[in-house]
């Protein structure tokens, strides 16, 4: 069995280590030659004392990535997903499974991002789509520390299957049919988490957090349910699981992100500096354009976008917050 991997950052690399045992041979595809020596098995950029299983291999060329592959992972930025399935789908000549392992909506639709991928891949060469996700550092899974995450499908079958194929001591899986809870707890949580580090970068404590974090969960269960989630989802690993991992660790780069901005109280120094790319980032813009079109009430993202993209003061945007009209908790 192959598993082609369209990306090659620090969780495409971590999704293939725990495969690797399970599999024949996995191919991690991407632009820049220099981030992988074959000869090691090494990723160079992200995980340089690490030595990968001798099955994982690196490839620029997509067409040879994809050859004679039986699953197809994608694993790169939100705002590229639609972009490489089109190119995916052109060079499909057999069937596979299809996995979706980043945390986004789609730029042009809004979409969750398993819906783009059934959008644009062939369908006769489709056995499923199955989204991966849930509470899981990069760093954390390929120094195999227990870790739980969900596959997703409406699919059951296919859902198991990767279940079952995948899920080992240290990495358990579980299975969910709710495709749009699922994803957008993934993606909204990103931006709850810049929140959760500007706070913490501004100065303020815990109780702070744990205010922002509940009042977060709040957004993303009324901005799903709108959508069509299930409200029981946002209880599971893939909404609050996820949620409280990314909002009290300076692991996540979207809240690390937030921290630095609280620290400078200025959101320009910091995204002008920053050479990463930042899903919450991308996420607020496309969920805050969804959510004004909905007419979804989602005060915590419109103030992390007012942070980002807006000349204002993070201080100032806390401070307005706490002013709004007293209500109650519901």
């Amino acid at each position: 069995m192959k598993i082609a991997v369209i990306g090659s950052g620090a969780w495409a690399t971590s999704l293939a280590h725990v495969f690797a045992p399970k599999v024949d041979e996995i191919v991690l595809i991407g632009r820049d030659a220099s981030t992988f020596d074959n000869e090691k098995h090494i990723n160079l950029k992200y995980f340089p004392d690490i030595v990968l299983d001798s099955n994982i291999s690196f490839t620029t060329s997509l067409k040879d990535g994809l050859r004679d592959s039986d699953i197809i992972l994608f694993c790169v930025p939100s705002e590229f997903y639609r972009e490489k399935a089109i190119e995916v789908s052109k060079l499909l000549d057999h069937e596979v499974l299809v996995l979706s392992a980043t945390k986004g909506l789609d730029s042009k639709t809004f979409k969750p991002l398993s819906f783009v991928l059934k959008e644009e891949l062939d369908k006769r060469y489709i056995k499923g789509v199955v989204t991966l996700s849930g509470p899981s550092f990069a760093s954390e899974v390929i120094a195999d520390k227990v870790t739980a995450i969900a596959a997703i499908s409406e699919d059951k079958e296919v859902s198991q299957y990767v279940q079952t194929l995948f899920s080992s001591d240290s990495f358990r899986i579980y299975t969910q049919e709710d495709e749009i809870g699922a994803q957008v707890g993934g993606a909204l949580k990103n931006v709850i988490a810049i929140a959760s580090g500007i706070i913490y970068g501004l100065g303020e404590g815990e109780n702070a957090k744990a205010a922002l974090v509940t009042r977060g969960l709040q957004e993303m269960i009324r901005f799903g349910v709108s959508l069509g989630a299930k409200e029981e989802t946002f209880y599971g690993l893939t909404g609050i699981g996820d949620l409280l991992l990314t909002c009290n660790s300076k692991t996540s780069r979207n809240f690390s992100l937030g921290y630095q901005i609280g620290v400078n109280n200025d959101a320009v120094e910091v995204l002008k500096n920053n050479k990463t790319t930042i899903e919450g980032v991308i996420t607020c813009v496309n969920a805050r354009a969804l959510a004004i079109k909905s007419g979804i009430q989602m005060p915590i993202l419109e103030s992390v976008y007012n942070v980002l993209f807006t000349p204002s003061k993070p201080s100032e945007i806390l401070l307005k917050a706490m002013r709004r009209a007293l209500k109650s908790e519901k």
